[in-house]
């Protein structure tokens, strides 16, 4: 049986990347300043910007992914279910992992039709006006699972270095 806290731990640590990533994703107003920033320099803002949220909706959507080695949640439920350390846990692990994959749904749509498969139908540009709105609260919902994997709240932080303060990315996302 594989060691469940782990899988934990990474799917704690994929949580924190995809916290980092929405900091920056929502921090870029403040990369540049708009009065100077020339038209070359935004084009290239807003293709980082979609390449930030890309990078989220993949990380999101692999949580959940279905087949062999590739789906981390249910990876914990199902080697969680077998142990009799996690037995009292399991309904409320697989609670928290029923409405992730409910909370994701419209993401892995997302993935499917413009990122991971490219299609005659669907040209490979960045569609940057197709950012998904729901992005913030499908994070809250993969803390929550970690949360509850954890049985407490997860301290989530961002530290770039000794001379800036650290960044509490819970409390940035709007789940302290």
């Amino acid at each position: 049986m594989k060691d469940i806290n782990k899988l934990i731990d990474r799917a704690q640590d994929e949580v924190l990347w995809i916290l980092i990533a929405y900091y920056v994703f929502k921090s870029r107003p403040n990369l540049f300043n708009s009065k100077e920033i020339n038209r070359h320099q935004f084009v290239g803002l807003l293709i980082m910007t979609k390449c930030l949220v890309r990078d989220i909706v993949l990380r999101l959507t692999r949580l959940d992914e279905k087949g062999q080695g590739a789906k981390l949640f249910r990876e914990i439920t199902k080697h969680g279910g077998k142990s009799s350390k996690y037995a009292d846990n399991i309904v409320d692990w697989k609670n928290a992992v029923i409405n992730f994959r409910d909370r994701i749904s419209h993401l892995k749509n997302e993935r499917n039709e413009f990122i991971a498969h490219l299609k005659d139908t669907n040209p490979s540009a960045y569609r940057i006006e197709e950012i998904p709105s729901e992005l913030q609260e499908c994070i809250i919902e993969a803390i929550k699972v970690v949360d509850t994997f954890r049985g407490k709240k997860v301290s989530y932080t961002f530290s770039v270095g000794s001379m800036e303060p650290d960044i509490n990315l819970r409390e940035y996302i709007g789940t302290e």
